[in-house]
């Protein structure tokens, strides 16, 4: 189903499908904030593509049955190199529109 009446996974889902389908994993990290002494988890997305580490920090929602956002699917995609057509995000008609313009 093309973009943009694909139905857009929970947060489970899309950490399942992810893990499972592209390697990826959902780890968290402690920073230390130097000015005031305290840390905090930092959450992210990390994928190994040949030797190349990607990474995305993501905010955990707090009800991981929660719909995502589309513009954090298409962020995700991009800066883990996904495959958009994987979630039913058919980028070629904005290609198309582009054409049309010029």
């Amino acid at each position: 189903m093309p973009y943009p009446f694909a139905p857009l996974p929970t947060f489970a889902e899309l950490c399942q499908i992810l893990q499972d389908e592209f390697g990826c994993e959902l780890k968290t990290h402690e920073t230390l904030v130097l000015n005031i002494g305290d840390s905090y988890p930092v959450t992210y997305l990390e994928r190994d593509m040949d030797g190349e580490i990607l990474t995305v920090s993501i905010v955990l929602p707090e009800n991981r049955q929660e719909r995502i956002e589309l513009d954090f699917l298409r962020s995700i995609t991009q800066r883990l190199r996904l495959d958009p057509s994987r979630f039913g995000l058919d980028l070629d008609i904005f290609e198309e529109d582009d054409e049309k313009e010029d």
